[in-house]
């Protein structure tokens, strides 16, 4: 993603107040060089007594005050009209773009570092375009002013500014350029520290329960560590940068005043002519080296927003075809054609899936962890594609509907759901936007969560917490399942959704779901495999392959992997592998 491409997209909804403050940036460059010139005027009029000089001159300059006045209070107007809509406006494409990523995006990357770097760039950007427009271009305007009028008075003197600056300015660019990989490696530890902090205090509870405390802090120091060596190698590198800086104005700053004797000492300039080369060479001398400085920040923000662009610039795996259809599921019917499959990182899981769900029929998924079963639903939701192969959804490609209309017409319950920081209203709520309260209170009595959001201080307007940390196991499934039963959704998909109430909850629960799966097709994993009894089938896995298929009755009498779970599941619940049972 091309840093400046981004920003003139970012900027272009806000062009009318950024020309406006490049209005006043213009006229503001004009102003600080006409004052000086004003007075060398003043004085050239004092040294020849000429009162009327004086006055008109006096009230030139005061006039010049106040208009500058009313632009900086104009541009700060601007200012307000813009720096906030456009941070917002930054936010809200950088979330579009990640909302595009598969799902492997968020599994592989720290919460809190995507955080940061959203914030570096929405934080960065108007402090870069700002940078450029009351820095760089106030600064090459100005010198512009300066080297006319240094030029009227002898060209030498313009001659020599030009010269000098440009030396100045080129010899601060290559620094800066060498300086582009220590600013990456600033900008990437302290990313890594957001992402660090944001991952402790989401395991809080592991950290205390386990009394890592020390082990976390050691950590912690170590990250914190390679940031502060990072910043000392990025501080060291622009103090030898500034050293020589400040060396070069310094021989500048002699040469010129010996010039400016010498011309004054052969009565080829005026006392007003001094007065205006001074203020003028010592405001190019002052602005140069603030440029420098302001390069510095400029480029140390450059190499962060680069970086963090650089990391949101990754491909979109799955992609809404150029003309996806509207296609409505009707009927809920599910095929695996031919399907292949595996993760980046892993060998093979599916090879030549056939697999025919029709419509209404309760399947259930059996298998080792790791056999697939999680990966046939992530397929469905097309949170990952396909290798080859098709599924179809009631004879349509999958890769035919947009991914929001797809998912849009799926329930699903995750084995671990979590919630919104919102109330409880809201998290079921958002299985149907514009739920009535009757229906939400409804939807909570089915899922036999009513009663205990009763006995919270706010029932239904209270707070669940980050990631619905205050709700119990169960009382989370409980609220996933209000959810669900509130979308009404023609496929519904149940991934352990169960596993973490009591038996007694469960057992109530359960007889809640099997009225919810009538006439929808529905997908479960349960490990408990009690709970699958009612199936229409059952789909037993093993590494990526079904190989058994057929009611809980059929398949207990069969020999085979499934009566050797159904024999060997403990405490209700089937081994995680084979080694468990042997």
């Amino acid at each position: 993603m091309n840093i400046s491409s981004f920003i003139i997209k970012a900027a272009y909804p806000y062009r009318i107040y950024i020309l406006g403050n490049l209005l006043v940036i213009i006229i503001a460059a004009i102003d600080a060089n006409l004052r000086p010139y004003v007075i060398k005027l003043l004085i050239d009029s004092v040294a020849s007594s000429n009162i009327r000089g004086i006055i008109d001159i006096g009230v030139i300059y005061a006039l010049l005050q106040l208009i500058i006045v009313a632009l900086w209070s104009f541009s700060d107007w601007c200012l307000i009209k813009y720096i906030p809509p456009f941070r917002a406006f930054i936010i809200l494409l950088l979330t579009e773009r990640i909302n595009n990523f598969s799902y492997s995006f968020f599994q592989n990357n720290l919460t809190g570092s995507i955080t940061a770097k959203m914030n570096d760039v929405a934080n960065l950007v108007p402090t870069i375009v700002s940078t450029i427009m009351y820095q760089f271009i106030l600064f090459a305007l100005s010198m512009i002013v300066s080297l006319i009028l240094l030029a009227r008075i002898h060209l030498i003197l313009g001659l020599g500014v030009v010269a000098w600056s440009f030396l100045f300015l080129w010899r601060t660019y290559n620094s800066l350029q060498k300086a582009n990989h220590l600013t990456a490696n600033y900008a990437e530890s302290r990313a890594r520290i957001s992402g660090y902090i944001s991952d402790f205090i989401t395991n809080i509870l592991n950290v205390r329960c386990f009394a890592h405390e020390d082990y976390e802090k050691n950590k912690l120091h170590t990250i914190t560590s390679d940031f502060v060596d990072k910043a000392k190698k990025q501080g060291n590198f622009f103090m030898r940068f500034y050293a020589i800086q400040g060396g070069l104005v310094s021989i500048y700053t002699i040469a010129f005043l010996a010039g400016l004797i010498y011309l004054r000492f052969i009565n080829f300039i005026t006392p007003g002519d001094i007065a205006l080369v001074f203020i003028l060479n010592f405001r190019i001398v002052d602005k140069l080296y603030e440029l420098s400085n302001h390069l510095r920040d400029f480029a140390t923000n450059w190499g962060v927003v680069k970086q963090a662009l650089k990391f949101f610039d990754q491909p979109i795996e799955i992609k809404d075809t150029v003309r996806p259809e509207q296609i409505t599921i009707k009927q809920g019917k599910i095929e695996f054609k031919k399907v292949y499959f595996h993760y980046k990182d892993g060998g093979s899981l599916f090879k030549n899936l056939n697999l025919t769900i029709n419509a209404g029929q309760k399947v259930g998924l059996v298998g080792y962890s790791g056999s697939g079963k999680s990966t046939l639903i992530s397929l469905i939701l097309r949170l990952y594609e396909v290798i080859s192969g098709c599924i179809k959804v009631d004879d349509y490609d999958i890769q035919n509907f947009t991914q929001t209309s797809l998912r849009s017409q799926i329930s699903f319950i995750p084995q671990s759901p979590t919630m919104f920081y919102r109330t409880i209203k809201e998290n079921i709520s958002y299985g149907k936007l514009d739920a009535t309260d009757e229906e939400i209170i409804d939807a909570a009595k089915k899922a036999y969560a009513h009663e205990f959001i009763l006995q919270l201080p706010e029932k239904y307007n209270s707070l669940v917490g980050e990631r619905g940390i205050k709700l119990s196991g169960g009382q989370l499934q409980r609220i996933a399942i209000a959810r669900v039963i509130l979308k009404n959704a023609k496929i519904l998909i149940l991934d352990e959704s169960t596993s973490q109430l009591d038996s007694i909850t469960e057992y109530k629960i359960q007889n809640s779901l099997k009225d919810l799966m009538q006439g929808r097709t529905t997908i479960a994993i349960a490990h408990r495999l009690s709970t699958l009894s009612y199936m229409d089938r059952i789909l037993v896995f093993d590494q990526g392959r079904i190989i058994q298929d057929g009611t809980h009755y059929e398949l207990i009498k069969q020999e085979g992997l499934y009566k050797m779970l159904w024999k060997k599941q403990i405490n209700g619940f089937i081994p995680q592998n084979k080694q468990e049972i042997l």
